[in-house]
């Protein structure tokens, strides 16, 4: 197994410009975003979506957080903007509301306002009808390496040019009934985090500003069964790493526990790197998920050369 076979890059330099975050809750872990984060309430939002399904209230404020961004620049035409959203958790809160009123009231009585908030894509497409991107708009859900896979896919887009831009990313709604299906000891907490993607010549032609770049991508893989491969994704995205940036990464990000782990960790990441710290110039910094019998999955971002 060589490490052309398990990490994916691209031909066309794609960046990351602007990002955006949403929070409904406490959650240390998260850091400080400084501006890029937005609280709740979500005051642009209708109350009755977060009170339905907070993750997708959550995801329309952090795609505005994005936009608003300093370094996002000019948005392109509304059809060339996609949204590209991973989930470990999905809709399983909505699932859940749905569910309960229905033994409650009965199907003949339950809220039709509720169903619709069950299909996974929903919180996408509530973000996209909110901040008019007519793109290409999906969500995955791989489990824990979810946000790490929308990213790779919305590089795809935009460096295969069937978007000129992308907002990519996760959402999670641990809310109290998920938090309970998952025995998850943690506070609720609904979170967003967007990433905005662009080819590097793209970015400069709408006037954004590069925070980082998107050079390398692994996915989960199972190797449980194949001894000695138990870290070949790892040590291959450490490898390309170096390659892309010799003397480079001095250290690794690496995903926290829970649904939530690794888009927390590529948030920390980017804002890191969007810092634009001297002594961190043109390092590359991968951001690692192990995830039990699946192996590790990563995404390798690095800084823009000063």
């Amino acid at each position: 197994m060589t490490t052309a076979s398990l990490v994916q890059t691209w031909p066309t330099a794609v960046v990351v410009t602007g990002y955006g975050a949403a929070l409904d809750g406490d959650m240390e872990s998260l850091g400080d975003l400084g501006a890029a984060l937005r609280r709740a309430p979500f005051n642009g939002n209708d109350r009755s979506i977060a009170e339905r399904s907070p993750a997708a209230a959550a995801l329309a404020a952090a795609v505005g957080q994005a936009i608003g961004h300093p370094a996002t620049g000019r948005l392109p035409p509304p059809g060339e903007r996609a949204i590209v959203m991973g989930t470990c958790a999905a809709a399983l809160h909505e699932v859940i509301c749905f569910m309960e009123e229905t033994m409650s009231v009965g199907p003949s009585l339950v809220n039709p306002g509720l169903f619709p908030f069950t299909v996974i894509n929903a919180a996408a497409g509530l973000a996209a009808i909110e901040h008019d991107c007519r793109g290409p708009n999906l969500t995955l859900s791989n489990g824990r390496t979810s946000a790490f896979d929308a990213l790779a896919y919305a590089a795809d887009l935009v460096a295969s040019g069937r978007a000129q831009l992308a907002f990519a990313g996760g959402f999670e709604g641990l809310t109290g009934r998920v938090s309970r299906a998952l025995a998850r000891p943690a506070p609720p907490v609904a979170l967003a985090g967007v990433l905005v993607l662009a080819t590097e010549q793209l970015a400069g032609a709408m006037g954004a500003r590069a925070c980082a770049r998107l050079l390398a991508y692994a996915p989960a893989r199972s190797m449980a069964a194949m001894p000695g491969t138990a870290t070949a994704t790892r040590d291959a995205l450490l490898a390309t790493a170096a390659a892309l940036a010799p003397g480079s990464p001095s250290e690794t990000v690496t995903a926290g526990a829970g649904c939530e782990g690794p888009l927390v960790a590529l948030l920390a990441a980017v804002h890191r790197l969007a810092a634009g710290a001297p002594e961190e110039a043109g390092v590359t910094l991968p951001v690692l998920l192990a995830d039990g019998d699946e192996g590790w999955a990563g995404i390798v971002l690095g800084a823009v050369p000063g």
